[in-house]
Formats: structure tokens, sequence, C-alpha cells
């Protein structure tokens, strides 16, 4: 099981295998919206793009899970003896990390190109979040049914199938978008998934030789894999089809502003209207005075505002969300949570942290409007100032959160540290009680949740325009 095989043997075992897949891969090519997309035949642009589009964002779930799928499954084969394989699966698993990076931003690519020119917008993010189409999420349920099973060696043989599709219909149908912006996942996987795929068959072969009652399971996951996808392309063509105004809402989109500093005038425009929404939540009807409306102060002057990145949720321009970000190397303006915990107790546990004061930010005035705390926003702030922070290269970030309304529990999910030593402070400004959060920038091994990636991608985006560039 674990040694070479001679070439004809394998020959001979993979083809077992490759005779009775077939009717499977013509059936997966004879769907009509696969032989649309790859026959040559010209599609319209904008069909072309919003199958792009749609492709893109419903691939995000089933490209985001890949790397641990595989890995999980190589440790599976491993405990049931299947050792070889299962050491090649979970050094193979290596290779797929990140890619639905890729697909991320190829559909932020493909969005900002799609609302330049047309009236009905596409949200990146609503899009890909919302309304997952059910070939997704059976196509999860399948690799968790084989790795849950008796038969976790079958991830070999969905594997192979899914990525010989790549090789298969990936030029015709990077021929058909005519190589545009926002096909990077799939130019990555024209190139590289010829290898994945002779990866795959080898490791059919050999396992075949060494169990030929595996034929018949490992065609099974295949052909299972083949429809899947083959429903899944259907559903993208469905809902390119069924696309318009309202279609996919835009009306929720981020703004990240720079620091505002000593420029005139100040207070600039779009902060009043942060400033405002802030009054609106933290005054909460008057059980926090401090923050009540105030004439043109608009309630919440707090002087940090100069020294901050500013992270804004919009619904049609107006601010029903905020967070901000600061730098606490600096003196001149005091940190809140210095003023919470003192100067050299928050010193010394970023010490003890190992984060140097000068490599740490401030997030502080995270708020959403209640109407908004349902569904992802709330976590998609938060993804925000990590991936603002990282864009920043921070190595971590603080924060004074509350404990009434659950924020801490909220930054715990996300990933931060409570650091219990620093006790909990009473707040009567805040009517709350106070704990200190320590958030860790590792760009390396970033917090496994997927507004992340989209939050990384939306800043990333930000900092390539003058304004943020600059500030920087």
């Amino acid at each position: 099981m674990n040694g070479s095989c001679p070439k004809a043997v394998e020959s001979a075992a993979l083809a077992d295998y490759e005779r009775q897949i077939k009717p499977y891969r013509d059936a997966f090519g004879a769907r009509a919206s696969i032989a649309t997309l790859t026959s040559g035949v010209a599609v319209p642009d904008d069909l072309l793009h919003l199958f792009m589009v749609h492709y893109s964002a419903f691939g995000i779930s089933m490209t985001r899970p890949v790397e641990e799928w595989i890995r999980r499954a190589g440790v599976k084969c491993q405990k049931i003896g299947l050792s070889s394989l299962g050491k090649a699966l979970v050094k193979h698993a290596r290779h797929e990390a990140g890619h639905h990076r890729l697909m991320i931003a190829d559909l932020w690519t493909l969005a900002d190109a799609w609302n330049d020119s047309h009236q009905a917008k596409i949200d990146p993010i609503t899009l890909s979040r919302c309304n997952l189409p059910s070939s997704v999420i059976r196509y999860q349920k399948l690799h968790e049914r084989v790795i849950g099973g008796e038969a976790p060696y079958t991830q070999i043989a969905l594997e192979y199938e899914i990525e010989a599709l790549s090789v298969r219909y990936g030029p015709a149908l990077l021929a058909a978008a005519g190589g545009k912006e926002g096909s990077s996942f799939l130019k990555e996987h024209i190139a590289i998934d010829g290898g994945h795929t002779k990866f795959n068959r080898t490791q059919i072969s050999r396992l075949l030789v060494a169990n030929p009652e595996f034929l018949e399971p490992l065609v099974a996951i295949g052909a299972e894999a083949l429809e899947l996808y083959g429903a899944f392309i259907d559903d993208c063509v469905s809902a390119t089809m069924a696309f318009g105004d309202g279609a996919t809402p835009a009306n929720l989109k981020f703004k990240l502003m720079q620091p505002p500093g000593d420029r005139a005038p100040y207070p600039p425009e779009w902060l009043m209207s942060v400033r405002s929404l802030r009054s609106q939540i933290l005054f909460d009807g008057g059980t926090r005075p401090a923050f009540g409306p105030n004439g043109s102060d608009y309630g919440d002057t707090d002087s940090r505002d100069r020294y901050c990145h500013h992270l804004i949720l919009q619904e049609n321009n107006v601010p029903i969300g905020t967070a901000r970000l600061g730098l606490i190397k600096s003196e001149q303006v005091p940190s809140l949570t210095d003023g919470s915990f003192g100067h050299r107790n928050v010193s010394k546990y970023l010490h003890a942290a190992g984060i140097n004061r000068a490599d740490c930010g401030e997030a502080s005035r995270l708020v959403l409007h209640p109407d908004y705390r349902r569904g992802v926003n709330s976590r998609l702030l938060f993804a925000g100032l990590w991936a603002l922070a990282a864009q920043l290269n921070l190595k971590a970030l603080i924060a004074a959160v509350g404990t009434k309304n659950g924020q801490d529990r909220l930054f715990s999910i996300m990933g931060a540290e409570m650091i219990d030593a620093a006790g909990r402070i009473n707040a009567p400004t805040y009517n709350d009680t106070l704990r200190l959060a320590l958030f860790k920038i590792d760009t390396d091994h970033p917090p496994n949740h997927p507004e992340l990636d989209h939050m990384r991608e939306f800043v990333r985006r930000s900092f390539g325009q003058a304004s943020i560039r600059t500030a920087a």
C-alpha cells in the first residue's frame, strides 16, 4: 500500500476508474449551461460578466474550506490505515490555502466594473453571503459526508474530478471571458490544476492497486461531485438570468476615511455625520448623558477623531455604523484605554504579550444602529478594524470594551483575548463595565471568519486611493 507500484499495473487500475467515470463526465459536458459557456458561441458581454460575478460570489463558499477538507480527509485516512494517501493529502492540502481570496478579489473587481456602467448595482458582500444556492450547500455537505464516513479516501476522487474541470473547460471559459480583469481564480487554476490532476491520478491508481474494492466508492463520489458542480454552474446561470434591480441590494456600503488631522475645515462633513450617529446610539435615550445632543458639536466631540482612521457603514450614504482606529505610540492624544486602565498597566500587559507599544493601535467608538445589529454587520465592522490594522502593519489592537451589551463577547468571537489581569473597570460615562481586549494581528494566521476576507479586500482597495495612500 505504501510502496511504489509498477507503472503498467497502476495504469490498468486507473483505466478501470476512467472507464466507469466517463459517462458522468460526458453528462457534465452535455449540460446546457456548460455547453453554452464553452462551445465558442458568443455570449453577450453583460451576461458573461454577470455569470462570472455569480460564479465568483457563490464559489467563495465552495473554495474557502477546501484546504481544511483535504487536510481532515488526509488525517482520517491515516487513522484507518491508509498512511500513504493520508500523508499525501495532508501535504497537498497546503497547496489549496487562500485560493478563495482570488475569488474574492475577482468578485470585487467584477462588481466595480459592473457598477461603473450599470444602474442595477452589485454589492459583493451581500451577494456572496446571502441566499446561497442549494448546490453550494449540497457540495459542502458532500465533503463533510466523505470525511465523516467510512470511506474518507474517496476525497481523492472528488478532488480529481473537480480539479480536472479547470483543465478541460477552463481555457474555453477564459477565452469566452476575453481574459478580462476578474479572472484570476480561473487563470490560476488553469495553470496549476494540470499538476494537481496528475497528483490525483497517481494517488487513485496506487490506491486501487492496493485496494481494488475501492473502485466503486471512488466512482460513486466522483460522479456525485460532477453532478453537484454541474448544478452549481446551472445555479450561477439561473442567478445571472434573474439579475435585475433589487436582485442584489447595494444600499449598504463601507467607506474608509483617513485621519482628518489639522486640515481645515474641521470637522469635515463626513465626521459630523459620524458624530451625530455616535451621539444618537451612545446617548441611548439618556442613559449616557455625556453623549447627548449638543448643538453643532453633534454630541460626541472627541478630540481623538483628528488622529484616527474611520470605518463607516452607510445605507444610502447615511451612516448606520462606524468604528475608528488610532495609533497609541504618540503621546499627543491620550488613548481611551490608558484613561481606563492606566498607561503603565496597558504598557505592561502589551509587553507581557510580546507587543511593542509603537506597533499597536487602538480600536474605539465602535457603534451600530440597533436596526442593523442582526446578521453580519457587526462582524464586518470588527473585521474591518483587523484588516485596517494589518494594512497599517500593526501587530495588535487594544480596546476598552463594554460588557453590558456583549461587546466583549463579540471581540472574543472574532479572536481577541480578554486581559483578565487588568480587571473590570466601572465606567459611569459609558454606563458600563469595561474589560481590556488585546487583538493580535497575525496576517499569516488570520481569524477564520469569511467577513475578514472581504474586509481585507475592501481595505486593500481603499488604500489604493490617493487620499488613503497618502495618509498611510
